[in-house]
């Protein structure tokens, strides 16, 4: 789509070893899975949903370091998104992502452990069910005509 096929130029014409769909063809689920896993970067355009989506979950779960264009744009609460604690942002036009992956590879040891924990981390405490109780209830609590007892 729009969105991705301007990365996907970008990133196929690099000099990167990229997995990718070749012919159009899906490849088996499990073999996806190992491919994101033996991955150091996982990127992320926004074609694939912006918020939370499961790639960007899967990244942080395997311990990769997750590139995707800038999410500070994105007025959330709760916001998993924070630039260079939990991913690396690259500009919307993907114009410095070659920058950012050169960036990040060579600095994945500093990297890698500091982006990943610090994801999985705010990922604990964004889906923590306590949290997305007081979450839900902070909007409620704003609405026009709700009363608490």
């Amino acid at each position: 789509n729009k969105c991705r096929k301007p990365v996907y130029d970008l990133i196929n014409n690099q000099k990167y070893s990229v997995c990718k769909l070749i012919d159009g063809q899906r490849i088996p689920e499990i073999e996806y899975m190992q491919n994101m896993y033996l991955s150091k970067i996982i990127f992320s355009p926004y074609g694939f949903g912006a918020y939370g989506t499961p790639r960007d979950i899967q990244s942080h779960q395997f311990g990769s370091v997750l590139i995707k264009p800038r999410m500070d744009w994105v007025n959330t609460t709760p916001n998993m998104y924070l630039e260079d604690e939990t991913y690396i942002a690259c500009k919307e036009d993907f114009s410095d992502l070659e920058e950012k992956v050169d960036y990040t590879l060579s600095n994945y040891k500093e990297l890698q452990p500091y982006l990943t924990e610090n994801a999985r981390k705010k990922l604990i405490e964004v889906y923590n069910p306590k949290n997305l109780v007081l979450h839900t209830y902070n909007i409620f609590k704003e609405l026009n005509h709700i009363i608490t007892e």
